[in-house]
């Protein structure tokens, strides 16, 4: 029985897909399939697109508040975010202090993008984008489609995005740790 969820885990990780679930999860990624999730720079001036996407839980997502916090290097020019046409409001940063607030006008139940980033990098020094709390409303979180009121509940950062390094996907009870105890039971 463990040979075959061993051989069931393991094509849902090739697979790269996350269904929704009890939990929401907020991702960094370089690609609209929300796979990518590091640019290495071989050197010079290149440029890579930082997509923000957002698993919602069983419950759907309303709204998404988060910051993203750029790697100390000084060799980053952050241009202009776009963000999802669907958005209906919109406030904050992209990256950066305070952070994104962004709401739809209809219910997220898969996994939608709130913003995407073009960044021109300089540099080969490796560091992270990662994802923490707005700095006003508090999160990762979302705000569920549940009425009348919309409750607000976490948001799990799902990947770290590595710049000249390898991108980290988040480990715990709702990811890979889930995995392991199915294994190792």
């Amino acid at each position: 029985m463990k040979k075959v969820i061993m051989l069931a885990m393991a094509l849902m990780l090739v697979a790269g897909t996350v269904s929704a679930g009890p939990v929401a999860y907020i991702g960094l990624y370089a690609d609209a399939g929300h796979a990518v999730k590091e640019f290495i720079n071989p050197g010079g001036f290149n440029m890579f697109t930082l997509w923000t996407w957002v698993l919602p839980s069983d419950n759907g997502a309303m709204c998404a508040e988060y910051q993203i916090v750029p790697p100390t290097t000084s060799g980053l020019i952050i241009q202009a975010a776009e963000v999802n046409p669907d958005v209906t409001v919109s406030m904050g940063s992209a990256i950066g202090a305070p952070g994104a607030s962004v709401c739809f006008g209809a219910c997220q139940t898969d996994w939608f993008w709130t913003f995407r980033v073009p960044i021109y990098s300089t540099d080969t020094v490796p560091g992270f984008f990662v994802l923490a709390p707005h700095v006003d409303a508090g999160g990762p979180q979302v705000a569920n489609c549940i009425l009348p009121d919309y409750p607000i509940e976490p948001a799990t950062p799902f990947t770290k995005f590595g710049l000249n390094q390898d991108g980290v996907v988040a480990t715990g009870t709702a990811s890979w740790g889930a995995v392991k105890s199915l294994i190792n039971n």
